[in-house]
């Protein structure tokens, strides 16, 4: 999507506390955003949204990939719906493809 609109890609990982047991993943998703010549940050803050609003500059539009998770009605709002509530001005979700959706 940044290649088609010819814009920076900023990646960007928020771990609710610092985990040794993910950073296998965080390795792989550094690793795939420098094969797109995008930049990868990771930080560790309890609320994701708020960090990665804060990390936005003026004009940055955020793109979120939609949980692959049924949604629930009651509980905690979605990410996306958090972010925007965080201060993000766009945000764009991508809807799971159909074969992940009937997973």
């Amino acid at each position: 999507l940044a290649r088609r609109i010819d814009a920076d890609l900023h990646v960007v990982s928020v771990l609710q506390r610092d985990d040794a047991g993910v950073q296998a993943v965080i390795t792989e998703l550094r690793r795939a955003a420098q094969q797109h010549r995008a930049t990868f940050e990771t930080l560790t803050e309890a609320d994701a949204a708020a960090a990665i609003v804060g990390r936005l500059r003026a004009g940055d539009a955020l793109v979120l990939e939609s949980p692959r998770t049924k949604r629930r009605f009651f509980g905690k709002p979605s990410f996306a719906v958090r972010t925007l509530a965080a201060g993000a001005r766009e945000v764009l979700v991508l809807a799971p493809r159909a074969a992940d959706a009937q997973k």
